[in-house]
């Protein structure tokens, strides 16, 4: 779950990413009411297993159930703060309905990492650094460079990529730079 906006009194727009379609942006009726069993499935940076089918103004999800929270997350505003930074991003770089597993499956790495580690300021720049990496290789913005090691696949995460990251953080944060200047997004 990536976010939402609210609709009406008491339905939500949600943007959700997922394996089988992608980026899409479902309608929930009576969500925000007190009675609502979807509202703890459908967190803002949680993973459910949902059901949707698509209407004719668009998707509407019809059941949810949750798979994992990343709970720690709630209780560390820098962490909350980071995933937030990646979601905008993610949301501003992908466009519309598009398979994509890889990316699917580094998101969720990606938020388990951040939500499990004890980080400092400073790691978790590097961690931000990284995913950006990553997300701009897997939608094709990153040219592959002889000198990156294969860090950029989302495979894992560990304090070797981010010691890399942090050595070389000048060079590559000049190329995300042009990356995102060249996707004119």
């Amino acid at each position: 779950m990536l976010g939402g906006y609210d609709r009406g009194d008491a339905d939500r727009a949600l943007h959700l990413y997922t394996r089988e379609f992608g980026l899409v942006v479902a309608q929930v009726k009576s969500i925000r009411t007190g009675r609502s069993k979807l509202r703890y499935a459908l967190q803002t940076f949680s993973l459910a297993d949902i059901d949707l089918i698509r209407g004719r103004n668009g998707w509407k999800l019809t059941s949810a159930r949750p798979k994992e929270s990343f709970a720690a997350l709630w209780s560390d505003a820098e962490k909350r703060k980071l995933l937030a930074q990646h979601v905008h991003l993610f949301r501003r770089l992908v466009q519309g309905e598009e398979i994509h597993a890889e990316l699917f499956d580094g998101i969720t790495s990606s938020f388990r990492f951040v939500s499990e580690g004890a980080h400092d300021e400073d790691t978790l720049r590097d961690i931000e650094l990284l995913f950006v990496l990553r997300l701009l290789r897997a939608l094709g913005y990153w040219g592959e460079k002889e000198s990156d090691p294969p860090l950029l696949s989302w495979d894992e995460w560990s304090s070797e990529y981010l010691q890399w990251v942090k050595k070389d953080r000048s060079r590559l944060l000049a190329g995300v730079n042009a990356a995102l200047r060249d996707s004119q997004l």
